[in-house]
C-alpha cells in the first residue's frame, strides 16, 4: 500500500543481502568476515547497529562503557557477528520492537548483552529444535574462549551476555 516505503526497504533488503553474500565469500577464502579497524571496536559496533536500525523497524539502542578493557581482533569479529545474530534472532523469532546492546566491563572482564522485549523462548526447546541460530552463538563463544548466558522465558524476552575471558583480551 505504500510503494516509496515497500522500496527504501527492497533496497535495505538488497544492500544486507550483498553484505551477507560477501561474508560468506570470506570465510568460503578463509578472511575473517568484517573488517574492523584495531583502533575502534566502538566505532564498529555502533555502525553495525546504525545498518541493523535502517534495515529493521525496530529500536536499537547501544550502551558503552568508555573503560572497557580492548578485544583482540579475533574477539571483534566475532562479537560483531554474534550482535548481528542476537539481533536477528530478537526480530525473526521474537517479534522484538526494542533491542538493548551492551558494551561494558563486568567483573573485570569486558562483556556484550543483548536484550530484547520479544517473545521469548524455553532455551531447552530451542535448542532440542535444531535450529542455527543457538549453536552459532555457543560456537563463536567457545571459539573465542568467551562465556555465553542465555536468558529467556516466554513472553519475557531474551538477554544474551557474553563475557570475554580477559586472558584472551588483547588490544
Amino acid at each position: 500500500s505504500d510503494p516509496d516505503t515497500a522500496d527504501r526497504r527492497l533496497v535495505a533488503a538488497q544492500t544486507s543481502l550483498n553484505q551477507t553474500i560477501r561474508e560468506v565469500r570470506s570465510f568460503i577464502h578463509g578472511l575473517e568476515p568484517e573488517e574492523v579497524e584495531r583502533t575502534d571496536f566502538v566505532q564498529a559496533l555502533r555502525s553495525l547497529i546504525h545498518t541493523l536500525q535502517a534495515l529493521h523497524p525496530v529500536q536499537l539502542r547501544l550502551h558503552t562503557d568508555a573503560a572497557t578493557a580492548p578485544l583482540s581482533a579475533r574477539e571483534e569479529v566475532h562479537a560483531l557477528q554474534m550482535v548481528r545474530e542476537c539481533v536477528s534472532n530478537a526480530l525473526r523469532h521474537g517479534g522484538a520492537r526494542c533491542i538493548d546492546v551492551v558494551f561494558e566491563t563486568v567483573q573485570g572482564s569486558p562483556a556484550l548483552q543483548i536484550r530484547d522485549d520479544g517473545r521469548g523462548f524455553d532455551a531447552a526447546v530451542a535448542r532440542a529444535s535444531g535450529g542455527s541460530g543457538l549453536a552459532n552463538l555457543a560456537s563463536r563463544a567457545a571459539e573465542i574462549g568467551a562465556t555465553l548466558t542465555i536468558d529467556s522465558s516466554p513472553g519475557k524476552g531474551t538477554g544474551i551476555s557474553i563475557r570475554f575471558n580477559q586472558t584472551h583480551s588483547a588490544p
